[in-house]
């Protein structure tokens, strides 16, 4: 009965090590090391249900890896005593539909704020300091049904140069084509700074009776270059995919236009926790830390997502 002192450690975000015990097999069985990761997290969600009751809502890292459901311990170099990362995932919010889009009223809207935008410093300022202001940005979320589910218009939003560019008419078409959402919400800007009403987006209702939700920044700003960059590949093949060096150049972008300081003593216990798991490079891993304001989980998948485990 080889199990029977098999055993794996494991690391659940700040909590301490626990010790997984395999179940004792009988001769013939398959060996611990030849279970499937997909196994692997049915046994450990059985035994901490309380902690993790879903399988599907687990991700291992090991050596800076995350582990595939299809491959096996032994694949992996795993051996008894080995210690793995274990990263929770929520499920996904469902998504909410935009609201239609009225071309020709929404036409009028665009070229009224572009005009303003390039004739009035005062109306533009006034433009900025709202988008900027975290509180009045989440009452725009709020207001526009479908926006934060759209990483490209919430990285329009907090970008002053993006936005700019995506009010120009010409584009139009194209916004209510693809995002819908940040036409609305462009729109909701318009009235919120002028103090004109709407029918369609309640803009006299005051925006401190509004619920908010938190976003970061910085994640939305990487996510809407990667995305601007996703689709002009694609113009060029269908379904053609953001290479690892457009990746890192849209992290550096996301990371120039933060100004956290003294990113490294910040981030101390996250860039501990991401040695722990594995993640030998340091310059990586900060960058992805202060791309995503700290977020551990957010950080991993920047990371992840570049391939390989690498930017």
């Amino acid at each position: 009965m080889e199990s029977s002192a098999w055993h794996l450690s494991l690391k659940l975000s700040d909590k301490p090590k626990e010790v997984f015990q395999f179940p004792d097999t009988e001769p013939g069985d398959v060996r611990p090391g030849g279970y499937q990761v997909s196994t692997l997290k049915q046994l450990i969600s059985a035994q901490l249900s309380d902690a993790l009751p879903d399988p599907e809502l687990i991700d291992f890292v090991h050596c800076g890896c995350v582990l595939k459901d299809d491959l096996t311990l032994d694949s992996y170099g795993i051996k008894s005593g080995s210690t793995l990362h274990i990263i929770k995932k929520t499920w996904p919010e469902p998504e909410v539909e935009p609201e239609p889009v009225n071309r020709s009223a929404a036409a009028r809207e665009f070229r009224t704020l572009q005009a303003a935008l390039l004739s009035s410093g005062t109306y533009r300022d006034a433009v900025f300091k709202m988008l900027a202001n975290k509180e009045s940005l989440e009452q725009i979320i709020v207001a526009s049904p479908g926006l934060s589910s759209d990483p490209v218009a919430l990285g329009v939003l907090q970008d002053k140069d993006l936005f700019v560019q995506f009010t120009d008419p010409k584009l139009l078409d194209m916004l209510i084509q693809s995002h819908p959402a940040l036409v609305n919400a462009i729109i909701l800007v318009l009235h919120s700074v002028t103090g004109s009403s709407s029918s369609r987006n309640p803009a006299s209702t005051s925006f401190s009776e509004m619920p908010g939700t938190h976003t970061h920044i910085n994640v939305f700003h990487f996510l809407s270059v990667c995305n601007t960059l996703q689709e002009v590949s694609s113009s060029g093949a269908s379904g053609a995919r953001v290479s690892s060096s457009l990746f890192s150049h849209a992290l550096q972008q996301a990371l120039q236009a933060s100004s956290v300081s003294s990113p490294q003593g910040r981030w101390q216990t996250q860039m501990q926790q991401l040695r722990d798991m594995g993640i030998q490079d340091e310059e990586v891993a900060l960058r992805a830390l202060t791309a995503t304001n700290g977020d551990l989980q957010a950080a991993l998948e920047l990371i992840f997502s570049g391939g390989g485990g690498g930017l």
